[in-house]
């Protein structure tokens, strides 16, 4: 008969993990400014979405059936937490770089809690009221400044809000 050890009873009486959430801050999508006019194609949209609290907890909790023979188990659903196309609320940047140019838009931020996008032309900020379809499928139309354009006409996927602010980002990024 094998014997179990105490800390492999623990770790199979352990409960799965439980990642509260917590508010999104701004998440910035990287802008490659270009001096000529930028066209670029993305179908890679599901890297602006972010995490439910299901999903994080889904992809925290992979191994978690595995505990009595995975010590680490834990740690090896942060690295599958980490693998996620989907963003979280600790993340100051979306997860991969999808090749977004523009001679005009120089940065771009989104925040889903507040459904507010915001983009910097030259050294001015611009808030746009977004939801996450319609961010999406403003970075997917290709040419940035022609999308400002519709949207200026009333005719785009964002509404421009009159109220103009920096992103709420840490210091690695206030000086972009």
């Amino acid at each position: 008969m094998n014997e179990v050890s105490l800390e492999e009873i623990m770790r199979l009486q352990e409960p799965p993990v439980d990642d509260l959430l917590g508010s999104f801050k701004d998440v910035r999508v990287p802008v490659q400014h270009t001096g000529f006019p930028a066209f670029y194609a993305t179908s890679e949209t599901e890297f602006l979405e972010p995490q439910n609290q299901k999903e994080h907890n889904d992809l925290l909790n992979t191994f978690y059936p595995y505990r009595g023979e995975m010590p680490d188990w834990k740690e090896r659903g942060v690295e599958e937490e980490a693998k996620s196309p989907h963003f979280n609320d600790e993340d100051e940047v979306i997860r991969k770089d999808l090749g977004v140019r523009s001679s005009v838009v120089s940065d771009i931020t989104y925040n889903p809690d507040t459904q507010t996008a915001k983009v910097r032309l030259g050294n001015k900020w611009y808030n746009y009221n977004a939801t996450p379809e319609q961010f999406k499928q403003f970075i997917s139309e290709g040419s940035l400044g022609k999308a400002l354009n519709r949207i200026s006409n009333n005719h785009g996927s964002m509404l421009k809000s009159g109220n103009r602010s920096t992103p709420a980002m840490n210091s690695v990024f206030g000086g972009i």
